[in-house]
């Protein structure tokens, strides 16, 4: 299993299968870290060998760069503000992702999702005036 929740999805039709619904009725509330923690449950004792992604892909979040351009005094300062909003709503369960110019929070996600919000911040960050 790999990829993103689609919280989206939630709100349309759903027709789980069996396991579906016995899965989504041990959840509480969908929250993506307790329907990712729930989800093992459901392939105990089947032939499925599940695995950490960190196992996989190593340490995922890890400091510096990764472009050839490096950011400037102002850029840094707004990824510091940004990264501790963004570990908020990732405690909060909202999302992962917030979309920061001038220390002025543009765009965070929900339910709609991460490329949603990154091309709604994007054109907001793009305006020469904020304010």
């Amino acid at each position: 299993m790999a990829g993103t929740i689609n919280k989206k999805k939630m709100f349309e039709n759903v027709r789980p299968d069996l396991r579906g619904l016995t899965l989504m009725s041990k959840l509480a509330i969908f929250h993506d870290d307790e329907s990712c923690e729930r989800s093992p449950e459901n392939f105990k004792g089947r032939e499925f060998t599940l695995s950490v992604p960190l196992n996989i892909c190593g340490t995922a979040g890890s400091p510096g760069n990764l472009t050839r351009r490096k950011p400037n005094q102002e850029e840094r300062e707004d990824v510091e503000f940004g990264w501790k909003i963004a570990k908020e709503l990732g405690r909060l369960d909202i999302g992962q992702c917030v979309v920061v110019r001038r220390k002025t929070v543009l765009a965070m996600e929900a339910i709609e999702g991460t490329n949603e919000t990154i091309l709604r911040g994007g054109k907001l960050a793009r305006k020469r005036r904020l304010w």
